[in-house]
């Protein structure tokens, strides 16, 4: 691997780890938000410049977080590429 791939790896983890941490900071003012998990290629060291960021998101049946302040949240996120997604 070159010098110059390790460089771009460092720095697209860098921009996943402040995505995440602005997606966390979103997540844990919401109500009956228990946890968030990461997903997918990211979670499994393969993530690259072309690899979406998959979350799950953890909460009692008894208690759901409302959908409508999960896309308030993901609508506050300025990722410079496609709007988040949020699905129920």
């Amino acid at each position: 691997m070159s010098q110059r791939r390790d460089a771009t790896s460092d720095l697209l983890d860098e921009e996943v780890a402040a995505v995440l941490q602005q997606v966390g900071d979103g997540l844990s003012k919401i109500s009956g938000v228990l946890a968030v998990a990461l997903g997918g290629s990211w979670s499994r060291g393969g993530g690259d410049s072309i690899s979406d960021i998959d979350l799950g998101i953890y909460y009692r049946v008894s208690d759901p977080p409302s959908v409508e302040e999960l896309r308030a949240a993901a609508a506050d996120l300025d990722t410079g590429v496609a709007p988040p997604e949020v699905t129920d």
